[in-house]
């Protein structure tokens, strides 16, 4: 994913306002360290790919990140 994204210029997506204001999570042991604010955000590969991972902060959790793969897809596609 990071490649691709990468390999495209990037991509302009709207990250998904939540309670601490954006999307942030760090798992050195997973090498995943996610720090998005909210909003219109231009993201590269590693940026994208921790928006598509992330699901500890929302409240509904795997079904807002589902959500939020999809609309990335959507957005991927547009642009590409």
């Amino acid at each position: 994913l990071r490649s691709v994204v990468d390999a495209i210029g990037g991509i302009d997506i709207e990250v998904p306002e939540t309670p601490e204001g954006g999307l942030y999570y760090n798992d050195p042991a997973q090498d995943l360290y996610i720090n998005l604010k909210s909003g219109m955000q231009h993201l590269n590969g590693k940026q994208a790919e921790g928006l598509v991972r992330f699901r500890k902060g929302y409240a509904s959790q795997d079904i807002k990140r589902m959500e939020v793969q999809q609309e990335f897809l959507k957005v991927f596609l547009k642009t590409v």
